[in-house]
């Protein structure tokens, strides 16, 4: 709201902001879409190691890239309209494009700053359960082999949550880029 009583938009051009927008867009995509890809991987791998990995680069592309990605759409598509001549106090004037923009880039924050830290913190405790339930490897037995000393039950019920995870993450995913190019259509080539 700060924003839209500022006069920040004279800082750029209107081509300036519309490049801006391109480039957030962009960013956004790229890291849900390489995000679809590494996800796709690890369910169908299911490789909680690699995973675990990945989540800690993912919280950290969560927190930085996709909410500066984010915060770059929203502020230059309110630039872009204050350009244009139109106030974001006065919603009936707005062509159907710009609101339907405005309320889908808000609608895509809100999803990705709910429902995705809530996976992630999901993820995080699946993570933290098996490594505290890791005990001891027991070298040296009939055959060779190493034994972990942990149930299997256990195990496969941890990889079903984190399967069933996954999965979810990876709708999210593929939900939220198709969203993005949507949102990427409106405010770039404003549909009549």
């Amino acid at each position: 709201m700060i924003l839209a009583l500022a006069d920040f938009q004279d800082l750029f051009n209107f081509l300036v902001w519309k490049y801006i927008h391109i480039v957030n867009a962009s960013i956004f995509f790229g890291l849900i879409f390489t995000s679809s890809i590494i996800e796709w991987y690890i369910y169908h791998e299911a490789d909680m190691d690699f995973a675990q990995k990945y989540h800690v680069i993912l919280e950290s592309l969560d927190k930085k890239c996709i909410t500066v990605s984010m915060t770059g759409l929203l502020i230059s598509a309110i630039a872009m309209m204050n350009l244009q001549g139109y106030s974001l106090f006065e919603i009936q004037a707005w062509p159907w494009w710009m609101s339907s923009a405005l309320i889908n880039i808000s609608v895509l924050g809100l999803v990705w700053a709910l429902i995705d830290v809530q996976s992630q913190k999901k993820l995080a405790h699946i993570f933290v359960k098996a490594s505290s339930r890791r005990m001891p490897i027991v070298k040296g037995s009939n055959h060779g082999e190493d034994l972990v000393l942990d149930s299997s039950a256990t195990q496969e019920k941890r990889l079903a949550a984190f399967r069933k995870l996954y999965k979810f993450r990876m709708w999210l995913n593929i939900f939220s880029n198709a969203w993005i190019i949507y949102i990427f259509y409106l405010m770039v080539f404003k549909p009549n």
